[in-house]
């Protein structure tokens, strides 16, 4: 069955550029084409998309906002901030909108098919950079005197699964760094969730992004 994807940009070229790549490619169908965030927002819930790539440039504010209003309906589709911006606050206001990852408008062909295919299954899509600083980040805050509790809580093999899921590993990518089995690694990241009170590895990201942002950069 094909990913379906929904496309919102203020510009054409770039909408029609992100829509012929993923079309190029076997397993993608495109289901529409929006405009502007309003429209995005409307079309998602009429084409329930699977993924939903969202443009931030422009009104910032704005494409924040939409991205929420994507999210809110259930089911929800996962959704893909598009942007020129490569801040680290403006990822992690994406996040914390409900967004699954962040995908800067020169990457090549094959990061958005990559990126398109780990947040239709559930996965974080994010480029090295924000997961490089997430995971400096979550570092510092499991070495602060002061920490939160839940982090406390993790056993050793935690805290590497959770560093795992911070850089978007899957399981059997987990597995293979960890030297376990994949159904041991699916025990693990079920502990780390409970533990951190989230339900799923876009709520890991963000626990280690809100709390290492407490720490300071």
């Amino acid at each position: 069955m094909s990913i379906r994807v929904l496309i919102s940009d203020g510009q054409e070229l770039m909408r029609l550029g992100f829509a012929l790549m993923l079309e190029s490619q076997p397993g993608f169908e495109v289901v529409a084409l929006a405009q502007d965030r309003s429209q995005a927002i409307e079309l998602s819930r009429h084409h329930r998309p699977d993924v939903v790539l969202v443009d931030l440039d422009g009104s910032y504010l704005e494409g924040i906002a939409a991205i929420r209003g994507i999210v809110a309906r259930e089911p929800a589709p996962s959704v893909i901030a598009v942007t020129s911006f490569d801040c680290d606050d403006a990822a992690f206001d994406a996040l914390e909108a409900g967004a699954a990852g962040y995908l800067m408008k020169d990457a090549s062909a094959g990061d958005l098919l990559s990126a398109v295919r780990d947040a239709s299954g559930g996965g974080v899509a994010l480029p090295l950079w924000v997961t490089s600083e997430l995971v400096r980040r979550y570092r510092r805050l499991a070495q602060a005197p002061e920490t939160a509790a839940e982090c406390k809580l993790l056993t050793r093999r935690e805290h590497e699964v959770l560093t795992c899921l911070l850089e978007g590993l899957t399981n059997a990518e987990i597995g293979a760094r960890l030297w376990l089995s994949e159904s041991t690694v699916k025990t693990h990241v079920g502990a780390v969730l409970r533990k951190l009170g989230v339900r799923d590895r876009v709520g890991a990201v963000l626990y280690a992004a809100r709390y290492g942002l407490l720490l300071g950069n």
